[in-house]
């Protein structure tokens, strides 16, 4: 049972100097349970640039922010940030926990909830309080359906999926604590050997309004050079299903998917792609799906507003090509 005044904690990890894309997200859907329960939002910041990304979170809906200064261990492992997380929700006991859905995000949360004698809920796309109760619903059957679960242990910890959540408007004139903590001295037992980028320059995938995005249809790795052309006249960025990524045709951090990223771009160009259930879970709220397939029983066309029947050896570089031409008559 949710308390009559309850506590939420949102835990933030933003390396850079500005929050990362799902903060606003995470801060919207955590501002829905406290308006349904007269919640109390506090937000676990781990930044360097901590004072103004602090304001800016209390400005968008935080009460109380956390500040743990990451310093030069930025690429350390997610364990570093678990016994500062602890210690706050020790301090305050929460009744929900949110981070974002992500690889981080399913490290953490289940450590936390065990910890913490808690119950866990990964990959989130709606949240609300019922008697006193959070429901969380979540993707299953490979996003073909959804489940609605409820939890008796307190706190839940739930991990949100991007882009199923209204971010948080900025409220001008709003005030609150910025509490500084020190950084962790834990030592881990896990240890960061390498990190691969995959060097892609330009948009990020999930901040990209349009996406290109290849499945198996392209038949191999040189089809997604023939989608970063199309990607390029549009100002977007390529994307993937599980497949190609699994074959090594692209790296894994281009896939979209229930097991990759969640994305809501303005304009979704799915190449090759069948549609299967564990895709769209990943892309279904784009707002426009256009969809390229030899197949006509695909079941990509179903989803798609627009479908175009052919191989995409000819389409996508014709396209490319109108769109260039479009932009040279200007």
């Amino acid at each position: 049972m949710m308390a009559a005044r309850a506590e939420i904690v949102i835990v933030i990890d933003a390396c850079g100097e500005r929050l990362p894309p799902g903060a606003q997200e995470l801060l919207g859907a955590g501002l829905q349970i406290a308006g349904q329960c007269a919640g109390r939002i506090s937000v676990i910041l781990f930044s360097d640039a901590r004072d103004a990304l602090a304001d800016e979170l209390i400005a968008h809906g935080a009460k109380r922010v956390y500040c743990t200064p990451i310093g030069d261990r930025a690429d350390d492992v997610g364990e570093m940030r678990l016994s500062v997380i602890l210690d706050v929700c020790r301090q305050i006991a929460p009744q929900l926990v949110l981070l974002a859905h992500g690889v981080a995000g399913a490290e953490l949360a289940p450590r936390i909830a065990f910890r913490l004698d808690g119950a866990v809920a990964t990959g989130c796309v709606e949240l609300s309080v019922t008697d006193g109760t959070i429901r969380c619903t979540r993707p299953c059957y490979g996003g073909v359906a959804h489940e609605v679960d409820t939890f008796d242990a307190a706190p839940l910890v739930a991990t949100v999926r991007a882009g199923v959540f209204a971010q948080a408007a900025r409220q001008s004139g709003r005030t609150g604590e910025i509490v500084q903590l020190a950084a962790s001295a834990a030592r881990p037992r896990t240890r960061l050997i390498a990190r691969e980028l995959d060097g892609r320059e330009g948009v990020r995938l999930d901040e990209a309004r349009t996406i290109v995005a290849g499945g198996r249809g392209l038949d191999g790795p040189e089809g997604f050079r023939v989608l970063e052309a199309l990607a390029r006249e549009l100002g977007g960025a390529v994307g993937a299903s599980r497949v190609p990524c699994d074959l090594g045709w692209c790296p894994h951090s281009w896939q979209i998917g229930l097991t990759g990223k969640t994305v809501t771009p303005e304009l979704y160009i799915a190449v090759g792609i069948s549609g299967a259930g564990h895709h769209m879970a990943g892309c279904g709220n784009a707002k426009t799906i256009v969809a390229i397939n030899t197949d006509p029983e695909a079941a990509i066309f179903k989803d798609a507003r627009f479908g175009v029947l052919g191989d995409y050896r000819e389409v996508v570089p014709a396209l490319a090509a109108e769109l260039r031409r479009l932009k040279q008559a200007k």
